[in-house]
């Protein structure tokens, strides 16, 4: 994962994956950063069909995405809070 327009980066983020109708997302994959803009980690045993993903870190999250078949790329973009 590779965040962009994000000053300062975090240390680390959280990955959570779930299905729909679940109340919540067994332990979420945290991604380390590589000591670059880039966050890694692996994430295992994803059965197929429609998952809800999260993505935060300890200042932010992004809106919840749902993701229909697995393997997936996804692009989550947050939006500029107004000033």
């Amino acid at each position: 994962m590779r965040l962009s327009d994000s000053t300062p980066l975090p240390a680390e983020l959280r990955l959570t994956v779930r299905r729909p109708g679940q109340a919540d997302a067994s332990r979420p994959l945290m991604l380390a950063r590589d000591g670059g803009d880039e966050f890694v980690g692996v994430l295992r045993d994803v059965p197929d069909g429609r998952r809800i993903v999260t993505l935060a870190s300890d200042a932010w999250a992004l809106p919840v995405t749902i993701v229909d078949h697995w393997p997936a790329t996804l692009t989550l973009r947050g939006t500029a809070s107004p000033s």
